[in-house]
């Protein structure tokens, strides 16, 4: 499977950028969008950029720190991921106290009629507590027409889906909920956290995943700073084969996937202070 080049996007600010690209129109979320590097009053907020794959603008914050009500300290949303369905927009942040965080990273939901007036939901409640995790993940998965009732026997067919990393002893950890509210780890038979990338020669970090072709995509960096991207795929979302292990997607980290209409997948990579963004399509 080879990757297409495209033209470099400007505009586009910050490590981690989730996209939705409906045909021309692209909308970028960033936790980074600054054009003065020194002042680090506005990192940690979601902003919200909209254009073209040839350039984006019109950076406007959506979520702020103030919003996140449940970490003490100085709230600070670090990577994400943003899903549009037909009833609007839904996010997984990482939320931690300031950069870097005493508290870890960890995943919380928001949501969101139109993109830009948010509610923040709170952190993920998973198999009844809040667990501690230092997650770099953008990996969101939301299949707005799967059952109502929680579907344990296939986790990832579930109406809301994640896979992490930082969960302590787990390389990667899939977690799954039918009403965004309820949380499951997938489990081995006997109990423990199943880790998807048991015997891998790497630690995912800083991934992002596509549902495409009733299967999954997802990339990974090899580690911190990035020296390659790893593509992945998995027919459940469960067992997952590298096909890639120098895929050409990636700048120093937080490589984002989204699939369009047609079911052409796209990647886009950024960096911080409004370096441009390299796009490729697959």
């Amino acid at each position: 499977m080879n990757w297409q080049k495209l033209p470099d996007i400007q505009g586009i600010t910050g490590a981690y950028t989730p996209f939705i690209l409906e045909g021309d129109r692209l909308t970028v979320f960033s936790n980074t969008v600054n054009p003065h590097p020194n002042d680090m009053t506005t990192f940690g907020t979601l902003w919200r950029g909209t254009g073209t794959t040839e350039a984006v603008g019109d950076w406007q914050p959506v979520i702020l720190p103030s919003q996140i009500h449940d970490q003490t300290g100085k709230p600070y949303i670090r990577t994400s991921a943003v899903v549009k369905t037909s009833g609007g927009f839904h996010a997984l942040l990482h939320v931690g106290d300031s950069y870097p965080s005493q508290t870890g990273y960890v995943p919380a939901l928001a949501s969101s009629s139109d993109g830009i007036t948010w509610i923040y939901h709170g952190k993920l409640k998973i198999d009844g507590k809040y667990p501690y995790s230092w997650s770099s993940s953008g990996a969101f998965v939301v299949n707005e027409v799967a059952p109502a009732a929680v579907n344990h026997k296939d986790p990832a067919r579930n109406r809301f889906v994640t896979w992490q990393d930082g969960i302590t002893g787990i390389n990667l950890a899939l977690i799954y909920s039918a009403d965004g509210i309820d949380w499951f780890f997938h489990r081995t038979k006997g109990g423990s956290i199943k880790d998807l990338i048991p015997k891998a020669s790497f630690t995912p970090i800083f991934m992002s995943v596509a549902a495409v072709g009733g299967g999954f995509h997802m990339i990974s960096g090899d580690k911190w700073p990035c020296s390659r991207n790893i593509h992945l795929t998995s027919k459940n979302g469960v067992g997952w084969r590298v096909i890639n292990h120098r895929c050409p997607t990636f700048l120093e980290k937080g490589t984002h996937l989204f699939r369009d209409a047609d079911g052409t997948l796209h990647a886009i990579s950024s960096q911080t202070f409004g370096k441009a963004s390299t796009h490729r399509t697959l």
